[in-house]
Formats: structure tokens, sequence, C-alpha cells
């Protein structure tokens, strides 16, 4: 599969799943405890926000707290993993992209859970990818970018939450649509994190 074939099975959205085999019980039953919430990125991205946001409001219908958990590592894979491996009680939500549960494991040979590890409940929002520099930077269009890393091939430098992410793989298809330029991937735990580090010159 090229990278323009996974870009177009994403479903680019943050999304609920829970372990598959969870059988739905009567209202009067569920929820008995708190539920848990697992978000596979670090604190302040997107889906954290989005979760947070939220979980006051499904308590609320619950009964019960959401209590939300930042499981990161692995472009979203190690929370991915401990959701399909967690009791199938519907006590333990994964919060995510498609980049944990698609885009990652594709990217790697290593995972021991798929798609069908999942029950898909909903989505609860989309957040846009963009590729933003510093505000002081030499380069006020991508086009000077895109020149520069043409003359300077692994150079230039881009932050994502790690290999297997869909930001690699949304950079690998720009680099492939201006001609194969090179840059080199810098990974951090979160987008918060790398956001934190262009704005200090990092």
């Amino acid at each position: 599969m090229t990278s323009r074939q996974y870009f177009r099975i994403l479903m680019l959205a943050a999304s609920i799943f829970l372990a598959y085999e969870f059988e739905a019980l009567a209202q009067d039953q569920y929820p008995t405890r708190p539920v848990e919430v697992i978000v596979p990125y670090g604190p302040g991205g997107p889906n954290d926000l989005g979760v947070r946001f939220l979980s006051g409001k499904w308590a609320e219908v619950l009964g019960q707290a959401v209590v939300v958990v930042n499981k990161d590592g692995a472009a979203g894979g190690l929370g991915a993993k401990y959701v399909a491996n967690a009791k199938p009680d519907g006590y333990t939500l994964l919060a995510t992209s498609d980049s944990a549960v698609v885009w990652s494991r594709l990217g790697r040979k290593d995972t021991t859970y798929d798609l069908d590890s999942y029950r898909f409940l909903f989505n609860f929002g989309k957040s846009p990818i963009f590729f933003s520099v510093k505000s002081d930077s030499r380069w006020k269009t991508l086009h000077d970018f895109i020149k520069e890393a043409k003359n300077n091939p692994g150079k230039l430098k881009y932050a994502s939450v790690g290999p297997a992410s869909v930001y690699n793989m949304v950079a690998d298809m720009m680099c492939e649509a201006a001609g194969g330029i090179k840059l080199t991937d810098v990974p951090f735990k979160s987008s918060p994190a790398s956001l934190t580090a262009l704005a200090g010159g990092t």
C-alpha cells in the first residue's frame, strides 16, 4: 500500500472505542463504578482536551465519574494496546485519532491489536493537520521551505508524535508531492511538547 492509499482509509477524527467483546448491559446495571477513558497521547493535545471538555457531561449522563488517563508512547500504540488487552466490560475506553488504531498498526510489525480488537462507539471531533514554523522563521511560505529542503536533503527537521504516526504519513506525502525531498523527523511525546520546542527555537 502507498501512503496515499493509507491516507484514504484514515478516519481523520477523534473517536471513542472500547474492547470489541463488550456486551451492552441494561441501563440500570451499567455503569456501577467509574469509567476510565484512555488517551494514548500526552496531555494538552486535541484528543486530550476534547475528552476532558466532554468528560464532565458524560459523567452526568452515566451517573459515575469519568476518569481521563494519558498513556502516551509509540504514536498512540501503547494506549491502544492497553485498551485492546483490557477486560471487555465497558469500563476502559479509548479516545484516539486514527493514528493509534490504523496508521501506527499498519506502520509496525510488532503490534498485537487491530481494528477488530475494538468496537467503535462515536466520533466527537475532527482536527486539521497543519504545517507551521516559528513566526520569525526565514521561511515565509511552504514554497520557501521546500526549495531549501531540496538544496539540503535531510538537514531540515519537522516534529511529530513519533514514528508510524499520521504526522509522519502526512509529511511523507508532502515530501513525495514536492518531488521527493527528504526531511528529518524529530519525535515528541505530544503535539503541545513539539509546539513548545518550535516556539523555543529548538
